[in-house]
């Protein structure tokens, strides 16, 4: 199959006017201007005509199984949005209410030219819903010891990771909740399980000015609910900042010595939100591997304040951004998403070190690392697997300028006109 479209965007290469993609047994055999095409080759080829060819979008966070309470959540503080979200929860029926939310999430994600997704489920079963979707999942089981179901420790993680039948478009992921949910063993043996079973990593970080206060030491931050269960749970601050908290985690999971903090500057993992860092935290997050994940709309249906976004860029902090629960985001768009940054760069509100294929990225290339994923997807390279979204460029669009075809892309955020998983068409 051969694919030609107005633009190319390989997102790791610079992008092609008038270009093509071939793809082979579910996977990019090359990626060449349309004049370096063939006759016969051309013979075969379907144009996509003014569209944009880019790989697959890639969602590093999202609660899928909550896509059933859209719309029920007025927008609020965090805590006010999950005293209510529990309560939502606590109805008849929630097992086959959320098992529909993750199907009809999942074919949202795909119609907006979400070809990977990293969704985080309290329970892990997530990945039964998925059992008919195309989409292309790290099914993350979620750690928190405050809960009532498992998984509450390594031990019943581990499990539950055990059930998930991995293949290429299912992988199981490792996820501990957050550090005023889980105790610091928990959070240790967490990074430890994803070394040893070589699967993708995340956690919930420095989410809310009280979840910062509490690693800080101050026990009584917290909600007096949850300050209480976490307290019955053994779970304490860490007398630091939200990245000190995290580095030593980290030495507890590797080790102190010289290996030890190598492994640990090298561990890939993914850390949702990251709302409230300054830059000293920042500074030592740049030392480390780890990918933030914004998530643009969320964060302002929480009412956070600014969001360091800037500072991460220019301390070299690899961003991704993603869209979090359809309980808290209007839709599964990452283009959306995307646009929404966007929108605040025009307003001088974010770095300058922001572009329309800066953006592209960090929901390709840059959110397929976030999941330990980007030898595989992220990006239109030979050999890679051949996950691709076609959306359509307006008519007013430069013909000749990359960035301002990228431009109109993040800007009109369209719904996709074509996605491939595998090299096969699913929408």
């Amino acid at each position: 199959m051969i694919l030609r479209a107005a633009w190319v965007f390989s997102i790791d290469a610079p992008a092609l006017q008038d270009g093509a993609v071939c793809v082979h047994d579910g996977r990019i055999e090359w990626v060449r201007p349309w004049s370096a095409v063939s006759a016969d080759e051309r013979s075969a080829a379907v144009d996509l005509g003014r569209a944009a060819l880019l790989p697959g979008l890639v969602n590093p966070h999202a609660h899928l199984e909550l896509s059933c309470y859209a719309g029920q959540l007025p927008p609020g503080p965090l805590w006010t949005w999950l005293s209510g979200l529990l309560r939502l929860r606590e109805a008849p029926d929630r097992a086959e209410r959320e098992a529909r939310g993750v199907r009809d999430g999942a074919a949202q994600a795909l119609m907006h030219g979400t070809t990977c997704i990293g969704d985080i489920s309290r329970t892990g079963s997530a990945w039964r819903s998925l059992a008919d979707s195309p989409i292309r999942a790290v099914c993350f089981a979620e750690l928190l010891s405050l809960a009532t179901e498992p998984p509450r420790n390594p031990a019943e993680l581990i499990a539950v990771l055990r059930e998930v039948p991995q293949s290429d478009r299912r992988i199981a992921g490792v996820s501990a909740h957050a550090p005023y949910t889980v105790d610091a063993a928990g959070i240790a043996a967490s990074i430890s399980l994803a070394v040893q079973m070589e699967r993708p990593w995340c956690a919930h970080w420095a989410e809310t000015r009280e979840e910062v206060a509490f690693l800080s030491g101050m026990s009584d931050a917290l909600p007096p609910p949850i300050a209480a269960m976490a307290a019955a749970a053994g779970i304490g601050g860490h007398a630091g900042s939200p990245i000190g908290a995290l580095e030593k985690l980290l030495e507890r999971a590797f080790g102190a010595d010289a290996d030890g903090r190598r492994r640990a500057r090298t561990f890939s993992g993914a850390l949702a939100h990251c709302n409230y860092l300054d830059r000293e935290d920042i500074a030592r997050l740049a030392r480390l591997s780890m990918t933030v994940v914004y998530c643009p709309r969320a964060h302002e249906y929480y009412g956070h304040e600014s969001h360091p976004l800037p500072l991460l860029l220019e301390a070299g902090v690899r961003v991704a951004l993603g869209t979090d629960s359809l309980a808290a985001t209007p839709s599964m768009s990452l283009l959306e998403e995307a646009r929404h940054v966007w929108k605040r760069v025009a307003r001088g509100r974010v770095s300058p070190l922001l572009n329309p294929e800066r953006l592209l990225r960090m929901i390709t290339l840059d959110a397929a690392r976030a999941l330990r994923l980007d030898d595989r997807i992220g990006s239109l390279r030979a050999g890679k697997q051949a996950d691709l979204s076609a959306f359509p460029i307006r008519s007013d669009c430069a013909a000749n300028d990359a960035l301002e075809a990228a431009r109109a892309l993040v800007e009109t955020a369209p719904l996709a006109t074509g996605v491939w998983v595998d090299g096969v068409r699913v929408t």
